[in-house]
């Protein structure tokens, strides 16, 4: 029961987060399954991003967009649009 009430909650705080921006540290690897970069937000949210290998090991702005059911967050960089994707002419 307590630990159906932790899920609850994380997930709860996870989707509050949505729209928000917040400081990430990139991590140095890729994740292993999706591809795309991880990192940590300044609150301990790990979060997952399309971005080039030079973001590695940077803190970086993330606008969180989804929250998936397996509780993976999900955001972009403050420079691309909602939908993940780069907008011509700035570095990601």
């Amino acid at each position: 029961i307590l630990r159906d009430e932790g899920k609850r909650k994380k997930t709860a705080f996870f989707r509050r987060l949505i729209g928000r921006t917040l400081d990430v540290l990139i991590e140095g690897r890729r994740d292993a399954a999706a591809g795309r970069l991880k990192g940590m937000s300044d609150n301990y949210v790990p979060v997952l991003l399309k971005g080039g290998d030079d973001l590695k090991n940077t803190f970086t702005p993330v606008r969180v967009v989804k929250v998936f059911e397996d509780d993976s967050v999900h955001g972009v960089i403050v420079d691309s649009d909602p939908n993940g994707g780069e907008i011509p002419g700035k570095k990601t």
